[in-house]
């Protein structure tokens, strides 16, 4: 049913530089990515659904030649053992890696996000959101971003069935070291993962990947949503067609983010987290994880 071709998973963050770690790992010849980066076949289990006929997820690489497999679903992580027991089911000899960021700075990109996308009003205040997001934070999980976007921050709730489960397959990065040593942190993923490190040695291959950036019309961006995903697969294979693109547009369409964070409601939220953030600290240490500032 599933294909025995090895796999990497990046089971989450959302808006932790996940598309940024893909594109990282899609670059290794060995490495090639399905139909979409975002596959989201288990994300189902999250919300206690049915999953697809076990072919759909096959399927998604029926044309990938490379000999390891790369699924990027964000999503994944907040299905906590349900996901983790299910994907190590079908694919137990997948390797597992979650990218972490400051949960404080994943809010607030979170928040401006989805006003780019035009799917939060401009009206909202990003203290009115994440006082909204917390107060719904032990509520049934479901798929409604005022609802998940606290909660999305609090990773210790999450990680530790996932590191049961994979063992020495799972993996944490930080986005921090992502941004700041490019070149080691892959090194090190390709060891960890079987993959030859030559190929993440080169200088010229780091950039930031899905940086947030407003637009001024929303018919503008809907459209060059659907165009983007429509041929998704294509874009990323040439990224020099993609690139001149989004020149094209971001000259046409593009805006500077202008959503308001008032420090003040920063430390609140700060606060907020800090009790999860102590626990997270705590579990890294278990794992001897180097911890990143934000934490320390």
């Amino acid at each position: 049913m599933f294909s025995e071709k090895s796999k990497i998973i990046i089971a989450g963050v959302h808006k932790a530089g996940t598309t940024s770690l893909y594109d990282y790992l899609l670059s290794h010849p060995d490495v090639g990515g399905g139909e979409v980066k975002e596959i989201h076949y288990y994300t189902p289990l999250r919300y206690r659904k049915s999953l697809a006929a076990g072919s759909q997820y096959s399927d998604c690489f029926k044309n990938t030649k490379e000999n390891v497999l790369l699924d990027a679903s964000p999503s994944y992580l907040y299905g906590g053992e349900r996901i983790a027991s299910r994907l190590f089911e079908d694919n137990p000899d997948a390797y597992v890696v979650v990218i972490l960021r400051d949960p404080v700075d994943r809010l607030v990109s979170f928040y401006s996000y989805l006003q780019s996308e035009f799917r939060l009003s401009k009206e909202i205040s990003f203290r009115d959101f994440f006082r909204s997001s917390y107060e719904l934070r032990s509520s049934r999980d479901v798929d409604d971003v005022t609802s998940r976007a606290y909660r999305e921050g609090s990773y210790i709730n999450y990680l530790r069935p996932w590191r049961r489960i994979f063992g020495d397959r799972f993996k944490i990065v930080f986005l921090d070291d992502l941004k700041n040593k490019p070149i080691e942190t892959m090194t090190e993923l390709a060891v960890w993962s079987g993959l030859s490190r030559g190929a993440f040695e080169g200088e010229g291959l780091y950039s930031v990947s899905n940086k947030t950036v407003g637009s001024k019309s929303e018919v503008m961006y809907s459209l060059a949503s659907r165009i983007n995903s429509k041929f998704e697969k294509f874009f990323r294979e040439n990224q020099r067609i993609k690139r001149a693109l989004k020149r094209v547009y971001f000259l046409l369409n593009g805006k500077a983010v202008d959503s308001k964070v008032r420090e003040c409601d920063v430390e609140e939220l700060r606060g907020l987290y800090k009790r999860d953030n102590d626990s997270l600290s705590l579990f890294l240490s278990e794992m001897k994880c180097e911890q990143p500032n934000w934490l320390k």
